[in-house]
């Protein structure tokens, strides 16, 4: 992909997420280990991201790294089974019952 695409791609996902978390530009860089500045360089198509930059942002987002650099439509990532187990036991038990009880309302909406 050609860089001039590749960096306003990008730059307009960054900000989609961003207004989407009603997040500012210093909470994205300090999540994400840059600095505000670059975030806005990165919105507004003016620096092309460095690969770790990238790396950071769509982790600190939980989105598909292909999505975010414009290579994919899928913005987030296919979840195992082993993945959603991982994340279900690292919640405290009361979280848990709460995860359990959206899931069940999600799969209620579902078949409706």
């Amino acid at each position: 992909m050609e860089s001039k695409m590749l960096k306003e791609k990008f730059g307009q996902r960054l900000r989609l997420l961003r207004e989407e978390k009603k997040l500012t530009l210093e909470e994205v860089a300090q999540g994400t280990g840059t600095t505000k500045g670059t975030i806005h360089k990165y919105e507004n198509g003016l620096r092309e991201p460095k690969l770790s930059n990238v790396k950071a942002i769509a982790k600190f987002f939980n989105c598909d790294f292909n999505w975010l650099i414009g290579y994919s439509d899928e913005r987030y990532p296919e979840l195992t089974s082993n993945e959603l187990l991982e994340i279900f036991n690292s919640l405290s038990p009361d979280k848990r019952k709460e995860l359990y009880s959206y899931a069940q309302y999600l799969l209620n909406k579902e078949e409706h």
